[in-house]
C-alpha cells in the first residue's frame, strides 16, 4: 500500500454549489492563520470519496452529517489504518429542521454519541444534542458559515446582477424574482419513501408531506408562469441541490406547458450571487428566505395552502408570508423594502444563527481547536455501528423509474460490456450511439464496474438521475476558487 499524505484536515462536501465555497474558505483561513494543511474532496462515493480516504492520512476528518455510524461505513473501515487520534468533525450542513425531521434525522447511535464533534449553528441545536445524549465538550459553535459570505469582504466574489444578465441572457432592468424549489417531497421515489420508513416516518407522515409539496408545487407553477407573462418580470426557479434541472423543468412543463419566455430554470453555480441580485426571493418554507433576509433581500414566503404542523420550523412566524396569488403578485411587483429596512427573519437569523460578526471565521477557529487538541477516546471493539458490506462495492444508481432513466441503464450495462471486450483503457465503449453521449459522471462508475470492482447484479443502488450533477470535486476548480477568493480577502 502507498503510504498516506499527512494532512491536517479532510474536508468532505456533498453538494459542490452549498458547500465548496465555505470549504475554499477554511482552507485559505485555516491555512494562512493556523498553518494548517487542509484538502478537500467530496463524500459522494461515485465522485473521488474512496480515493481521498486512500490518499491522505488527516489529523481530522470534516464531514457534511454524522446522524448515525452506519452513514460512513467506508471512512469508519479505513479508521484503524489512520490510528486512532483522528478526530471527526460533524460541520453539520443542514440544521434548520421541520418539526418531523428534527424528529428523524438526529444522533442516533453510540458511535455518533461519543466519538464524534459536533458543530451547530445555535443554541436550539446545542439542546437537541443535549437531549439525544451528546456530551457538552463533544459541541462547538460556530454559526452558519453560509451567512458570512453575504458580507463584506465575501460578497466581493460573487459576479454582479449585470454580469448575471448579460451571462444567462436576463434582462437587468425587470423585476427579478427567484424562487428556490422547496417542493421535496412532491418529487420522493418509492426507494426515497422506503428510505424514510427506514429511519422512522410513518405512512401517514409520509402522504401528508407529499401531498402538502405536490400540492404547493402545483399551484405556484401557475403563479409563477403568470407572473412571468407580466411585462416588468424575470422569473428564475431555482432547483435545490438535491433535484435535476431538467427534472423540475419537465415538471414544470407538466403543469404550465411551455414556459413562458421569461420563466427560466437555472441550477448554475451556487445560488448566492442570485440571492444578492434578485428584487424578490420567494419560496414555500426553504432556509434560502433567511439567507435573504440576511443578505437584506426582500423576501415572500409562499403558503398556497394550510401547511401541516410536521413542517413547522421556529422562524417561520418571521418571515413575510403571503397567502394567495394576488397577495404574492402584489409582493413582487409592488413597492420594495429598502436593504437596511429592519426585518424580523435577519434579525431573528442574528440571535439563532449567527456567532459574532463572521461565523466562518468562528467556525474556523473552532475546527483548528479541534485538531490541534486533545483526540476523543478512539473507539473500541463492539461499538454501535455497522460494518461495511464486504465484497459489495458502493452505491451507483438509484432504481430507475422513469423511462429516461430506464435508458441511462440500459446505455451503462452496453457500455460496461463493451468495455469488457475492448479493455478498460479505450477512451470509449464500441458503437456508434456512443459518439458525443458520453456522460462523464455515468462514464466513471461504467468504467469501475467494466474493472471488476462489482459486478453488475451487485451494484447497489442510491443516487438520483442527475442528483450530483453539479458536484465533482475538482482539482482545478479548487484552484481558480482559491485564487479568485484570496484576491477578494486581500482587498
Amino acid at each position: 500500500m502507498s503510504v498516506r499524505e499527512p494532512i491536517d484536515l479532510l474536508l468532505l462536501i456533498e453538494h459542490v454549489p452549498r458547500e465548496l465555497d465555505v470549504a475554499i474558505l477554511l482552507k485559505i483561513l485555516l491555512g494562512r492563520k493556523h498553518c494548517l494543511r487542509v484538502e478537500i474532496a467530496s463524500i459522494n462515493p461515485q465522485l473521488g470519496y474512496q480515493a481521498a480516504l486512500d490518499r491522505y492520512q488527516p489529523r481530522a476528518v470534516g464531514v457534511p452529517w454524522f446522524h448515525r455510524a452506519s452513514m460512513h461505513r467506508n471512512m469508519l473501515r479505513t479508521l484503524p489504518e489512520w490510528g486512532e487520534d483522528v478526530r471527526l468533525i460533524n460541520v453539520c450542513w443542514e440544521q434548520l429542521l421541520s418539526r418531523v425531521n428534527a424528529r428523524h434525522r438526529v444522533v442516533s447511535d453510540e458511535f455518533s454519541l461519543r466519538f464524534v464533534h459536533h458543530h451547530v449553528w445555535g443554541e436550539f441545536a446545542r439542546e437537541r444534542l443535549l437531549q439525544r445524549g451528546v456530551p457538552g465538550s463533544h459541541i462547538f459553535r460556530g454559526g452558519n458559515p453560509a451567512l458570512s459570505l453575504y458580507r463584506a469582504p465575501y460578497r466581493a466574489y460573487y459576479p454582479t446582477r449585470a454580469e448575471l444578465a448579460e451571462t444567462h441572457r436576463l434582462d437587468p432592468s425587470r423585476r427579478w424574482v427567484l424562487v428556490p424549489d422547496q417542493f421535496t417531497a412532491a418529487f420522493w421515489r418509492e426507494a426515497d419513501l422506503e428510505r424514510k420508513r427506514a429511519r422512522g416516518f410513518s405512512d401517514d407522515e409520509l402522504a401528508t408531506l407529499r401531498a402538502y409539496d405536490t400540492s404547493c408545487f402545483q399551484t405556484c407553477a401557475l403563479w409563477l408562469a403568470a407572473l412571468a407573462r407580466d411585462e416588468h418580470v424575470e422569473v428564475i426557479v431555482r432547483p435545490r441541490p438535491a433535484h435535476a434541472r431538467g427534472r423540475i423543468r419537465a415538471a414544470l412543463e407538466e403543469e404550465v406547458g411551455e414556459l413562458p419566455r421569461h420563466m427560466h430554470v437555472n441550477k448554475v453555480g451556487s445560488i448566492r450571487p442570485w440571492i444578492l441580485a434578485a428584487d424578490v426571493v420567494a419560496s414555500t418554507y426553504s432556509t434560502t428566505l433567511i439567507e435573504a433576509a440576511w443578505a437584506g433581500t426582500h423576501h415572500l414566503m409562499i403558503t398556497p395552502t394550510d401547511r401541516p404542523d410536521l413542517h413547522d420550523a421556529p422562524w417561520f412566524p418571521a418571515a413575510n408570508e403571503v397567502r394567495d396569488q394576488a397577495a404574492f403578485r402584489s409582493g413582487c411587483l409592488g413597492p420594495i423594502p429598502a436593504s437596511d429596512v429592519p426585518s424580523a427573519l435577519r434579525d431573528w437569523a442574528g440571535e439563532h444563527l449567527s456567532r459574532g460578526d463572521d461565523p466562518l471565521a468562528s467556525l474556523a477557529e473552532g475546527l483548528a481547536q479541534i485538531i490541534r487538541g486533545p483526540a476523543l477516546p478512539a473507539p473500541k471493539a463492539g461499538v454501535d455501528f455497522e460494518p461495511a458490506a464486504p465484497d459489495v462495492e458502493p452505491v451507483f444508481f438509484e432504481e430507475p423509474s422513469d423511462r429516461f432513466s430506464r435508458w441511462r441503464r440500459r446505455l451503462a450495462e452496453t457500455w460496461v460490456q463493451g468495455w469488457r471486450q475492448v479493455g478498460v483503457d479505450a477512451l470509449a465503449p464500441p458503437g456508434e450511439e456512443f459518439a458525443g453521449s458520453l456522460d462523464p459522471r455515468l462514464r466513471r462508475v461504467c468504467l469501475n464496474l467494466a474493472k471488476g470492482r462489482a459486478p453488475w447484479t451487485k451494484a447497489r443502488v442510491a443516487v438520483h438521475d442527475d442528483v450530483h450533477e453539479d458536484d465533482a470535486v475538482l482539482a482545478a476548480d479548487i484552484e481558480q476558487r482559491l485564487l479568485a477568493w484570496g484576491r477578494v480577502l486581500e482587498g
